[in-house]
């Protein structure tokens, strides 16, 4: 129906799924079209597409989680103890994963900042309402929660979630920043280029295509094996 609606050219699906004794069988499909402009261009299964917020579960929540498991941090550390520099004395990691921060969505005006100007005021934004008062989702907590993993880490967010997660579970095209961008399924029209290989989020397009709440691009193949992960128990 989304396709015959023209809500986008084409996708991917894949269905994995687990058989009573514990076996693993994958079934992908590919349809429709990978780009319409310029362009017509055919999909394939191996198309590369921006995972956008998914990025939050694939990179920043497992990261959290696997320095948690490590004995790095915990889930009711305040925000604090790893950015100093935060101006919130309560607010902690458990908050942010669970979107209770009270923070609100984003920056305002974070798409026409750079990204010392985004990560310092993100650092110092005043809550839209009590902390856990409310769920309010907010990908201004999943940049600080990004953060975090780079303050303990000592690594860029990228760096730690390729050679920790993704290559670990042999997802060999996701990654932030692709450099194969004829692979990609484009986003948008930006007027003088076309986000192609290039984040969607413009905030995270400002943080050097690299933070907490976007910029994974990834393919179904390469998802499965992060879904047979979750459903064989962290495996």
């Amino acid at each position: 129906n989304a396709l015959e609606n023209k809500v986008f050219p084409g996708c991917n699906i894949g269905i994995v799924k687990m058989d009573d004794d514990g076996e693993f069988h994958k079934y992908f499909y590919s349809v429709g079209k990978k780009a319409l402009f310029p362009k017509e261009e055919d999909n394939d299964i191996d198309t590369i597409y921006d995972m956008a917020s998914c990025s939050k579960v694939l990179a920043t929540t497992t990261a959290i989680m696997m320095l948690i498991q490590r004995g790095k941090l915990r889930l009711y550390d305040t925000v604090k103890t790893y950015l100093k520099d935060f101006s919130h004395d309560d607010i902690t990691v458990w908050d942010l994963l669970t979107h209770t921060s009270g923070l609100p969505e984003m920056l305002p005006g974070a798409h026409n900042m750079n990204k010392e100007e985004i990560i310092n005021g993100i650092l110092n934004l005043p809550l839209k309402v009590e902390k856990n008062t409310k769920i309010m989702y907010s990908d201004a907590g999943f940049v600080l929660l990004g953060l975090i993993v780079e303050s303990i880490s000592g690594e860029a967010l990228d760096v730690f979630v390729k050679k920790n997660i993704f290559d670990v579970l042999d997802m060999k095209d996701s990654c932030y920043n692709p450099s194969d961008v004829n692979r990609c399924a484009p986003t948008e029209d930006r007027g003088e280029y076309i986000d192609r290989g290039y984040v969607h989020d413009e905030v995270c397009h400002n943080l050097g295509g690299v933070a907490g709440h976007a910029g994974v691009f990834s393919t179904v193949k390469d998802i499965s094996n992060f879904i047979e992960m979750i459903l064989n128990g962290g495996v």
